[in-house]
């Protein structure tokens, strides 16, 4: 599992979300910090929301901890531009300047 991967996320609710967690920070906890995703049609862009692969939209107010074990299919990779905007969402959304 590593940051930029989209993964399906097997809880509750079936979805997928983007890991936007370092790699190298901690890789043994049974938690992982990711966005979840939405379809293009369900959202209304904001300035912290973020287009992924054309196919998704990653709504950076709603980041939080996923357990490891429930990511169950690695389904995409987000190319750099847009974990690049994405981690810019997150700073805002967190106020981290």
């Amino acid at each position: 599992m590593r940051r930029g991967e989209v993964w399906r996320y097997a809880g509750l609710r079936e979805r997928d979300v983007v890991i936007v967690q370092a790699n190298a920070a901690a890789p043994t906890a049974p938690t992982v910090m990711a966005v979840p995703l939405a379809s293009v049609n369900d959202v209304i862009e904001t300035l912290t929301t973020i287009r992924i692969n054309g196919a998704w939209i990653a709504d950076a107010t709603r980041v939080g901890e996923f357990r490891r074990a429930s990511l169950t299919k690695r389904m995409a990779t987000v190319p750099a531009h847009e974990m690049d905007q994405l981690g810019a969402a997150l700073r805002l959304a967190l106020e981290l300047g």
